[in-house]
């Protein structure tokens, strides 16, 4: 992959990094702008050829984050945005009221959640094994 490809990727993929997709840390996979084999090449191509020690963390980083998007269902995002929405301001009486919405968001974003474990810990070997973590 040249370098021009490279950081066009990268760059793309902080981008949606950055953004707030009102999920919390899982994401669905169709935001991102290039396929995770796409991206994971290009992240360890920039880790290859830069030598600034926080670019290369914040790089590292970026690789294991791609555990975060997952193909998500309707009904996962929906779970995902109900639990990444709810606040430690929120009183008693609301978190009991919504005391089953929260309870079914969890039991639907779970495998999602697992996957993403799971995931973060292959893609974490795969840094290891390059000799970047």
């Amino acid at each position: 992959m040249d370098l021009k490809r490279v950081e066009m990727i990268v760059n793309a993929y902080g981008a949606v990094l950055m953004e707030n997709a009102g999920t919390g840390v899982l994401r669905d996979i169709a935001s991102l702008p290039a396929s995770k084999g796409e991206i994971k090449s290009a992240v360890i191509a920039a880790l290859g050829f830069t030598k600034d020690p926080e670019m290369r963390r914040q790089l590292a980083a970026g690789y294991v984050s791609l555990a975060d998007f997952q193909p998500l269902s309707d009904a996962e995002i929906l779970g995902a945005q109900r639990l990444a929405h709810m606040s430690p301001t929120q009183s008693d009486a609301e978190l009991l009221k919504s005391a089953a919405a929260i309870s079914s968001s969890v039991d639907v974003v779970m495998p999602a959640a697992r996957r993403m474990a799971d995931e973060a810990k292959v893609l974490l070997g795969e840094l290891r094994a390059a000799g970047f973590a």
